[in-house]
């Protein structure tokens, strides 16, 4: 008697919609960088209109605005956590980045002004991860007007996610660093959780995990990138200046 094969319907349909997100992700992000920094440069004459001081900033590997001055631009009222959200929501495209793929951080407020700061995540259908070192700011007076907004952020081109555990890449961050296992004789006074990230370069996307990896007696802080597939090192960076 031969066997029939069981098919789960709803396995089906939840796989069709992951594929469908991870397209969608991808056709987004596919977009030529020529094309992305033409919808930000159209961004930029609308608010230009708006406030005709505005200056902006363009980066040659960022299709988005690095940096644009000058603005007075109001907005709905609210905290200043959500005027910002509201701004850019209104005006991603000048950022190259949908407004949905940046996180509130926090804020620092002066006598006269706040900066709130974001940073930026993967499109969901690539992971939703937080992209490393990818920020944008947004500067604000006592009333609410939008006055300057920083970016460096970049389009996250889709990736091969890695299988290394947190474990693994803590061993890899101090391999990186020492040349030699963890659990052998080093001067490791601390290694820190390890956390997913994405390393985004212009035109390249890497699932890693970043460590923070203290040494004695230098007392150096290293913030090590490992790559998620294999363990290679990344990036690594001293955070401590002698």
């Amino acid at each position: 008697m031969t066997a029939k094969t069981q098919r789960n319907p709803t396995a089906r349909t939840t796989l069709a919609v992951v594929a469908v997100l991870c397209t969608l992700a991808s056709a987004a992000h596919a977009l030529p960088a020529a094309g992305l920094r033409a919808r930000a440069e159209q961004a930029f004459a609308a608010l230009h209109r708006e406030s005709p001081r505005a200056d902006a900033t363009w980066d040659a590997d960022k299709p988005g605005a690095a940096l644009v001055t000058g603005l007075s631009t109001p907005t709905i009222a609210g905290t200043p956590r959500q005027r910002a959200e509201a701004f850019l929501q209104a005006h991603a495209d000048l950022l190259a980045v949908a407004a949905t793929e940046l996180r509130y951080v926090d804020q620092k407020q002066t006598r006269n002004r706040t900066v709130a700061r974001f940073t930026q995540l993967c499109p969901i259908g690539l992971g939703g991860l937080p992209v490393y070192n990818r920020f944008v700011t947004v500067a604000m007076d006592n009333d609410g007007r939008v006055l300057t907004i920083s970016s460096d952020v970049l389009p996250v081109t889709p990736f091969q996610r890695g299988t290394l555990t947190e474990a693994q890449a803590r061993d890899a961050a101090v391999r990186a660093v020492f040349g030699t296992r963890p659990q052998d004789k080093t001067p490791v006074a601390q290694v820190s959780q390890a956390h997913e990230t994405v390393l985004a370069t212009a035109g390249k996307s890497a699932h890693a995990f970043v460590v923070e990896v203290v040494r004695t007696p230098l007392q150096d802080v290293r913030l090590v990138l490992v790559d998620a597939r294999d363990g290679h090192l990344l990036e690594q960076h001293n955070t401590v200046l002698h």
